[in-house]
């Protein structure tokens, strides 16, 4: 007997260790899931991704509690210097946790994208001047800017080669050819010719031609209109300025898109993202004169690639005729597209023209077609009505047409604001202002309404309560007078 009561002593005390061992796995597990649902949903898919992984691989699996944020926020620092005939500002911050690239901006605008360094060297600077720095951290959870910070560039005499590059591919810099999944990517480089025309060509099942321009620091992006096929492609652009088309510098580099499987894509990213390079490490461009020796512009040139690009017999140079290129809501986006034609003959020919207006995030939010008639030595202006249901920020405006085989492209970027109905004493005034300041008007008069409703029904309560306080019941009740028969309640 005495055997029997330890057996099933011991058996109860297993099972109690059991069930106190699944719901503390239970509760672990609840409690992971919660706190990444929390977080951000993206943390799951993040972690489990790392751990089948490492089971795949055969390594041992580590768990920790660290949950993925925001990038931590750069600290950044810059110095001017003069080396071998060469002005530059070098900038340094530090290397942030959750982060997988950086972008750096002067004076507000973008300078450099998808640099995988805590460093860059800016050779594209004029004498006597103050720029503003500040850098982008980048990471699978958001972005976080740096504090901005300024530094005067120095007297010394500056002579700027042209030269341009194109630096990433989906953020992944187009060194030694890439490997990308994305079949429309998305190209961005520099150039030292502040507002150049950007030219670009691009082989694929059909070649594509555009062309597009350069911010006041020489940042470009550009945004394949297609998808692309897969397997090697090569893409060539021509900087050209656009005071002085006698101005101009080339760079051709080479990509390949390969087929990943969904299952596979966001390791396939990251993989090819921790090749990226620093821009003094990437191939260097062809130019039409050599290059200074600065850090992030190579004095070599590049080995020639056996690439025939077919050329179109026209291109398309598209630019928005609004003041600053901005426009109000409620007004008209003025376009001019310019079509320089390399082959006389195809003046007067009936051409299709697809207008394309995207926002920031390139979705489309305009899309129509109409034929024209390619002019002689004219350009083509039209006139599209900006409703009030564009959205106040950036937008972008693409013209295509086909030439045959070709897709030729041409772009150009605008602003969209609200319309000022008032204007007091030079302070304008808008649609938003207007209806933000009435709402706020209605939400205070809701509150004292409310307010009044809630005394009158505190009053009423009290007053119905007073009445019943006087009545005979209640003074019989106090002993003021018998409780008769006849004392009503």
């Amino acid at each position: 007997m005495s055997k029997k009561r330890a057996n099933k002593k011991s058996k109860s005390l297993f099972h109690i260790l059991a069930k106190l061992h699944i719901k503390l796995a239970s509760f672990l597990l609840i409690f992971y899931l919660i706190l990444g649902m929390i977080v951000d949903p993206r943390f799951l898919v993040y972690d489990f991704r790392q751990k089948y992984s490492a089971i795949a691989a055969g390594s041992n699996i580590s768990v920790s509690l660290r949950v993925m944020g925001q990038p931590e926020k750069p600290i950044i620092t810059a110095t001017s210097n003069w080396i071998n005939g060469v002005s530059f500002i070098q900038l340094n911050w530090n290397q942030t946790e959750d982060t997988e690239s950086y972008d750096v901006y002067r004076d507000s605008l973008p300078l450099v994208s998808g640099l995988a360094v805590n460093s860059y060297r800016d050779t594209n600077i004029q004498k006597n001047t103050f720029y503003y720095y500040k850098v982008l951290a980048k990471g699978p959870l958001g972005e976080t800017f740096s504090d901005e910070i300024y530094i005067f560039s120095g007297d010394h005499e500056i002579y700027i080669q042209p030269a341009c590059q194109i630096t990433t591919v989906n953020g992944v810099a187009l060194n030694n050819t890439p490997k990308i999944s994305n079949r429309t990517p998305i190209f961005s480089g520099t150039t030292t010719i502040k507002n150049a025309v950007i030219t670009l060509e691009l082989n694929s099942a059909k070649t594509i031609t555009g062309t597009t321009y350069a911010n006041a620091n020489g940042y470009w992006s550009w945004n394949s209109p297609e998808k692309l096929d897969l397997g090697v492609h090569h893409i060539h652009i021509i900087s050209t300025d656009p005071e002085n088309s006698l101005v101009s510098a080339q760079d051709l580099k080479s990509f390949e898109i390969v087929e990943v499987k969904e299952t596979e894509d966001h390791d396939h990213e990251k993989e090819t993202s921790s090749r990226k390079a620093h821009p003094n490490e990437v191939t260097p461009p062809i130019s039409i004169t050599t290059l200074p020796p600065a850090e992030n512009l190579p004095i070599e040139n590049i080995e020639n690639i056996p690439v025939t690009f077919e050329k179109s017999t026209f291109k398309l140079l598209v630019s928005v005729n609004n003041a600053n290129k901005s426009i109000n809501t409620n007004d008209y986006l003025i376009i001019n597209t310019q079509i320089v034609v390399a082959d006389q003959s195809l003046e007067n020919e009936n051409l299709e023209l697809h207008y394309i207006i995207t926002d920031e995030k390139n979705n489309p939010v305009l899309d129509f077609s109409e034929n024209s008639i390619l002019p002689k030595g004219k350009t083509i202006q039209k006139k599209i009505h900006i409703s009030n249901l564009f959205s106040t920020g950036k937008y972008k405006v693409q013209i295509r047409t086909h030439d045959g085989e070709h897709l030729i492209t041409g772009e150009d970027f605008f602003q969209v604001k609200e319309y000022n109905l008032l204007s007091i004493g030079g302070t304008n005034i808008t649609l938003s202002q207007i209806m933000q300041g009435l709402s706020w008007i209605i939400l205070i008069l809701v509150v004292v309404i409310l307010f009044f409703l809630f005394m009158l029904a505190l009053e009423k309560y009290l007053s119905s309560k007073a009445k019943i306080q006087i009545t005979e019941y209640f003074l019989a009740k106090k002993g003021y007078f018998g409780k008769g028969k006849g004392v009503q309640r």
